[in-house]
């Protein structure tokens, strides 16, 4: 991915999925204030989620789904309260489930299935009030 992108401050929709990108999402992009959609699926990317996402305020669809990335869902992305599609399946991501999850009250898909997620699914949940779809599947989840 370009990191001179991350100079084109009116961007408001970025989409480059279904291609063979590999790397990591460039940290120029965090100076994408007025970035609603960010797609970049079914690529080859690498890496962790940034942290900075999270201060992206107005972006409601984040698709990351079918890369390479790995580790945790970074807590700051909690913050991301206008978000309402967020697609991060077919990874290698670990850690469990975010509580704060729950809290993106205009969230209205999460998937986040065939990764190597752990743990119990969060009781927060329950706050996704206007969530339509909900995918989970072929993670390591335990409980009742």
């Amino acid at each position: 991915l370009p990191a001179a992108w991350g100079s084109l401050p009116g961007l408001r929709h970025l989409y480059v999925w279904g291609n063979k990108l590999t790397g990591e999402i460039p940290g120029a992009y965090k100076g994408l204030k007025k970035l609603e959609e960010l797609q970049l699926f079914d690529n080859q990317l690498s890496g962790t989620i940034p942290n900075w996402l999270g201060t992206l305020s107005r972006l409601t669809s984040l698709r990351l789904d079918g890369n390479k990335i790995r580790g945790r869902i970074p807590d700051d992305m909690g913050s991301l309260k206008a978000l309402e599609d967020l697609q991060l399946d077919r990874n290698q991501l670990t850690g469990t489930i975010p509580v704060w999850l729950g809290d993106l009250g205009q969230l209205q898909s999460f998937y986040c299935g065939n990764n190597r997620f752990s743990g119990k699914i969060p009781d927060g949940l329950k706050g996704l009030k206007k969530v339509e779809f909900l995918d989970l599947s072929w993670n390591q989840l335990t409980g009742t």
